[in-house]
């Protein structure tokens, strides 16, 4: 025992041990090589002093970064405070943040509600809803990501600057130079994905230049994954990154490149799995957006009217200079494959953040120009010294945006302001005015619709703009205009699915600022559709905000749903009770009955999914069991009526609906539910229900009369891969329907799940959900 515990008194001492002697040798390092240095300029008195000199040059043409980098940080803070959409792509990203806060898939098919379009992978709103862990379910939780991720970028880049050249005054300003540029520092803090894939995608950079022929090269493996899994197309420096590891060392770059692809292809298969196949369709199919070279040629004479052609000189200048610095081919590839992506821009829907790529790539370039123009004076010959001071004035014109007034006199520098061009600070940098961009941390109108819409049951619609009000409120999105009107423009979806669910009066409430609005983002007949379906269904209720409220016509309209929860704290607050969903049933529907102990639960208005269709009929076309087209034969399932089915010792009644075609016959738990259950107390609640695509764990709040809420979660087995107790086999089919009506295998069926509840207690309400992956088709309880 003392020889153990002597050991374990010891093993801190070594690892403080071994930690100090790195930092000793770390020390040893910097003082030789400054000694160097010193000795070296103190045989030169000339060249110590044009050093300094040099240095405050330099010096004084990028102090402005210090400032413009911290502007950048007050821009972005106040970005991130204002609690409101900004800019079209925030609303749908941050639907997605809040969904995956609840565990719900972000990639849907097109062909029912919600009709949305999850076009980016998953890792950024992944890493803000871990965010909003912290700070609520706000865009201060994205917007945050993305500022620090711009901050990041920018240090990275100094680093591989540094890396390359040894020179601290080129990593400076290249770092420096980042957030600066127009692009970045107006788009850079926006809830959008583009920040935290830059940030990636230099990292990626900095471990191949560091590590190349070493082990520690494999750490660029899961940068490169999470810089595709973050944006699909930010790959300039992955590829240019790899490309120079296989000329560096090229068995390792093979081993290395096999990995990675082999790691994207295990993340992308995992995806595709639990998307249920609609990854690949949001992220891949539905981004094949039309393409110009009009757009990529427009885009590039703006930047390069920016300012941008004085960076981009001096880049193309370090990428070719680089050749002869560490990473050699690493910069010219790197600044190629970044102009690539940007011609990318010309596709339909591209806007700035198109430029982050080959922002990045020109200020590295641009630092490495930097540092081998420092190394080729230093062994310049006297009579070349004044040569050097003529990038520090370039730089200095460029930076601080124009030149003092004494400059006005010194020969040749009104042309060389004329060579850098309209600088991009001083055009785009609010700090330059000394006037920070301050959005406000309120929006009177925004919390005046949120209110409204937090009073709402059932689906909410945003028609001409995603507005994220709807999702702050508490209701999930139902529609992205723009993406979906550009996958009709170009062929790839009819939309009638869309214009049905509104002549269905799926949706409780329609806001938006223009009916014809609409026409912005959906052209031809379908925008005439989607405009003629809601006059003739819905009418208009008030206007809130610039904001028209319509509301079904006649009858209550929308299916059933219910808020999702505002902020973590309130994840198991009670749900409010759902509405009915003015969907017409048969009027000779069988009613509920009592039968001895047990009570069958009338929930016919909380049925949302054809999950009974008829062989022949296409359910793609509306909804289906699994929603992916599979669901129950109505030749088979069992006829309208109780459903005796045996459980735990005990005949348990299940009232099932008139099914077929067109009929909802189930309740898809996507957005949750909450239902009213009879006044009275009650030992057990069964539940038919059944998972899909794999077994599902399900959270359920019981709601009672009086006294504390009860959580508990409960498993809804596979429908086509039994489980046990407390789930009972209610019903087995022996093959399902497709699509397209066709019979396929395997077997599947529904299960009786026993939920034991607190007999001494009223039961009000019970909340199930949200699950994207369960259905519900009946409920009963038996009493206590």
């Amino acid at each position: 025992m003392a020889v153990e515990m002597a050991s374990n008194r010891r093993g801190p001492r070594r690892v403080l041990h071994a930690a100090g002697s790195v930092v000793m040798q770390a020390g040893e390092r910097v003082r030789d090589w400054g000694l160097a240095q010193a000795q070296g300029l103190a045989a030169h008195p000339a060249r110590l002093i044009w050093t300094l000199l040099i240095t405050l040059a330099y010096l004084a043409a990028a102090h402005p970064l210090l400032h413009y980098d911290h502007a950048f940080w007050w821009h972005a803070k106040s970005w991130f405070q204002a609690n409101y959409q900004v800019d079209y792509g925030e609303g749908p990203m941050f639907n997605q943040e809040v969904l995956l806060y609840h565990g719900i898939n972000i990639y849907r098919a097109d062909t029912a509600p919600p009709f949305i379009v999850g076009n980016y992978p998953p890792v950024f709103p992944l890493v803000a809803s871990l965010f909003m862990r912290h700070y609520g379910l706000t865009f201060t939780a994205g917007r945050l990501v993305s500022s620090l991720a711009i901050m990041g970028a920018a240090i990275v880049a100094g680093l591989i600057v540094l890396q390359a050249t040894r020179q601290v005054l080129a990593a400076f300003i290249a770092g420096g130079l980042l957030p600066t540029f127009v692009g970045i520092y107006s788009w850079g803090p926006f809830n959008r994905v583009d920040s935290l894939a830059l940030f990636w995608s230099l990292c990626t950079v900095l471990v191949v230049l560091r590590y190349a022929g070493t082990r520690k090269v494999w750490l660029a493996v899961p940068l490169a994954v999470l810089t595709v899994y973050t944006r699909q197309s930010l790959v300039d420096g992955v590829f240019a990154a790899y490309l120079y590891l296989l000329f560096r060392d090229w068995k390792r770059g093979i081993a290395v490149g096999v990995v990675t692809l082999a790691a994207m292809g295990v993340v992308f298969w995992g995806l595709q799995v639990w998307s249920h196949g609609a990854f690949y369709v949001n992220t891949v199919i539905d981004n094949e957006n039309a393409w110009n070279w009009g757009g990529t040629v427009g885009n590039w004479h703006q930047w390069m009217g920016q300012g941008g052609r004085f960076v981009f000189r001096l880049g193309l200048a370090g990428a070719a200079t680089g050749l002869l610095a560490t990473g050699g081919i690493l910069w010219p590839v790197w600044l190629a494959a970044a102009t690539g992506v940007f011609a990318t821009i010309g596709k339909t829907g591209a806007a700035v953040n198109y430029f982050f790529p080959i922002y990045a790539a020109a200020a590295v370039c641009l630092g490495i120009f930097i540092g081998g123009y420092r190394r080729f004076f230093r062994r310049a010959p006297f009579f070349l010294w004044p040569l050097e001071l003529l990038l520090p004035a370039m730089l200095f014109l460029f930076i601080h945006g124009q030149p003092p007034k004494w400059a006005a006199h010194v020969p040749l520098l009104p042309r060389a302001e004329a060579l850098v061009g309209s600088s991009t600070l001083a055009r785009a940098q609010v700090a330059h005015t000394g006037k920070r961009g301050d959005l406000g941390a309120r929006n009177p109108g925004n919390e005046q619709m949120i209110r409204l819409l937090q009073g709402v049951q059932g689906p909410v619609l945003s028609l001409d703009f995603p507005s994220a009000v709807q999702v702050q409120a508490g209701h999930p999105m139902q529609w992205q205009p723009f993406e979906l009107g550009t996958v009709h423009d170009d062929g790839r979806w009819d939309g009638q699915a869309f214009v049905q669910s509104i002549n269905a009066r799926h949706y409780a409430v329609i806001f938006f600022h223009d009916l014809n609005g609409v026409r912005g983002y959906v052209h031809g007949a379908l925008a005439a559709q989607i405009v003629l379906a809601v006059e003739a269904n819905y009418t208009p209720a008030t206007t809130v905000a610039g904001y028209q409220v319509w509301r079904p016509a006649s009858g209550v309209g929308g299916v059933a749903g219910v808020l999702l929860p505002l902020a973590a704290s309130s994840a198991v607050a009670k749900a409010p009770t759902a509405v009915a969903t003015g969907v017409a049933l048969p009027r000779d529907e069988p009613k509920p009955e009592a039968r001895g102990a047990f009570a069958e639960v009338d929930i016919y208005k909380w049925l949302n999914t054809q999950g009974v269709i008829t062989p022949g009929k296409d359910a793609a076309a509306g909804q289906s069991f699994d929603a992916n087209g599979s669901s129950f034969s109505a030749a088979l399932f069992p006829k309208p009526g109780t459903l005796s089915v045996v459980a735990a010792g005990a005949q348990v009644p299940f009232l099932i609906p008139k099914t077929g075609t067109g009929l909802v016959s189930s309740l898809d738990l996507a957005a949750g539910a909450t239902i009213a259950l009879p006044p009275q107390r009650d030992s057990v609640l069964w539940l038919l229900e059944a998972g899909v695509n794999g077994p599902q764990t399900v959270p359920l709040t019981l709601h009672y009369t009086s006294g504390a809420d009860q959580q508990v979660q409960v498993p809804f087995s596979d429908w086509c891969v039994p489980g046990g107790p407390p789930e009972y086999p209610a019903y087995t089919a022996p093959y399902r329907l497709d699509a397209h009506g066709q019979q396929t295998t395997p077997a599947c069926g529904v299960y009786a799940l026993r939920v034991r509840v607190d007999g001494a207690r009223a039961l009000a309400t019970m909340a199930l959900g949200p699950d994207s992956d369960a259905m519900v088709l009946a409920v009963t309880s038996e009493k206590a």
